[in-house]
């Protein structure tokens, strides 16, 4: 994704580069669940976006410098095991 603004005048181009995250989740058995993980996932500053699929366990993230360690730790400290991260 590109970005332009004018700073004093100037154009200036920037480049964000998002990323997409498959976060593959154990134990998350109801919408409670799925719930708790989403809020655990979208209080990161990195993420921009999360959806969370109860039937799939599984959580989807955008956002930029996605860190695979902060993303299980945020699932595991809301009490749910992470099986992979794709």
């Amino acid at each position: 994704m590109i970005f332009r603004f004018n700073l004093f005048g100037y154009i200036i181009n920037t480049r964000r580069d998002i990323l997409k995250k498959s976060i593959y989740i154990d134990n998350m058995t109801c919408e409670h669940c799925s719930a708790k993980v989403q809020k655990a996932l979208e209080e990161i500053n990195s993420v921009d976006e999360v959806k969370v699929s109860l039937f799939r366990k599984k959580a989807t993230v955008s956002g930029e410098d996605l860190n695979d360690e902060i993303l299980k730790k945020a699932v595991t400290d809301a009490g749910y095991n992470v099986t992979s991260i794709e």
